[in-house]
This record gives C-alpha cells, structure tokens and sequence, in this order.
C-alpha cells in the first residue's frame, strides 16, 4: 500500500503493509505463515556506522480519543524512531493481533537504503491482555476517525516530543535531537506469501526526509524484547 510517511513536517509517498512471513531463519521459524508488517525507514541514519548491526528495540503502546483508538508500534536505535499507527477498531487487526498473541510476538521488516533488517518484536502476555480490552469495548469500526486522529496527532507535533521524552528518560547526551519517522497503516489486510520480497525493491526508492515532530499521552506503553 502506498502511503504517507512524515519527517519534519513534510509528507512523501512510502510503503507500510502487512504481509505473510515466509523467511528461512530458524530463529524466526515460528512465525512463518504468520502475518508480519513491513516497512521503508527512509533516514540514512538507520544504516549508519553508528546504527549497523544494532537490534531495534520495540515498544507497543496505545492512544484514543472519543472516536478512534490507534496501536502505535515505536522503533528505535539511538536516537532514530520509526512511529507505525495502526486502527484499532479495524477488525482486520484484530486477527492479525490474535495471531501475534499467540506467537508471542511478530516479525518486523525494514527496508533500509542499504538492504532490509527483518528482526523479531516480542508481545508479552500482559501487552496482549491490554490490547484485547480495546477489542471488547463494542466500539463500531470507524477508518475515516483513525484517519483525521492519526493526522491531528501528526499536526500536533506529538512523537518527536515522545522521542526526546524517551531520550531523556534513556539518560542520552544533552542536545541530541532525535530524527523520527511517523507511517499510517491505511488498511490492515494480509498480503499473500512472496509480495514481501518483491515489494521490498521498492523501498528502496524513497527519498531522504528529516524529522517530524509531534505530543500524545500513551495510556500505556510495553517494551518489547
């Protein structure tokens, strides 16, 4: 699906999808055939000297407002983030999620200008609990609400604030500015086995973007192995 990424206020096309998993590494075997989401972090930074070879560290986390509800999966190496906003209220989802419960986790696979990483992002029992309350809430699907709250919370500058609040926290060096990307998950459809590695040729032609900023209170946030 080609969609919209923001870095530092603009917007450009990029690509954020669910796909079906269909690697050969034995660490990730368990979730082959499995649904695992897929993505360009368009930052040059993310294949940088000083980000080559570092495992991600992901953090699953939520927010809402009357209308819409969205599952926001954080990315991080250093001081670079990667935001995915997905609905909640998408039943689609929920499947997938169902999925991920039960593995315990997902598969994560970035397209990067100097290859792909594809790492594994765990989702604790406690995380999984937390998410299927929002499932149960009866809340009618609404895409058109996720969309205008995703945007708003764009507009609003909230995830570069997150970022550096988690830099602080993280205890890094003073006046580090954290570079972050921010994608919407349009539709939370499954894409059949092998559109992966072909779609991923497309990744890499995307243009270089810088920071977008934005400010979101997370109900609640789990780090994620």
């Amino acid at each position: 699906m080609r969609l919209k990424i923001q870095q530092n206020g603009n917007q450009m096309q990029s690509y954020i999808y669910l796909s079906t998993y269909t690697g050969n590494d034995p660490k990730f075997k368990r979730f082959v055939g499995s649904p695992c989401l897929v993505y360009n972090a368009v930052s040059n930074e993310w294949d940088n000297d000083g980000s080559r070879g570092i495992s991600p560290t992901f953090t699953f986390a939520t927010a809402d407002n009357p209308e819409a509800r969205v599952l926001v999966l954080e990315t991080q190496i250093n001081n670079i983030f990667h935001y995915a906003l997905m609905d909640l209220s998408d039943p689609e989802l929920w499947k997938t999620l169902g999925i991920w419960k039960q593995n315990r986790g997902l598969v994560v696979v970035r397209g990067m200008a100097g290859g792909v990483s594809v790492n594994a992002c765990g989702l604790d029992d406690e995380s999984a609990t937390f998410y299927e309350k929002y499932r149960r809430d009866g809340r009618v699907p609404n895409p058109d609400a996720f969309y205008r709250y995703a945007q708003s919370l764009l507009e609003h500058k909230s995830f570069e604030q997150l970022a550096a609040h988690r830099l602080e926290q993280a205890g890094g060096e003073e006046g580090v500015t954290p570079i972050v990307e921010v994608q919407i998950l349009e539709g939370a459809d499954v894409r059949g086995e092998g559109t992966a590695r072909g779609a991923l040729a497309g990744l890499h032609r995307t243009l270089r973007m810088r920071q977008p900023t934005i400010l979101i209170t997370f109900r609640r946030s789990h780090q994620s192995e």
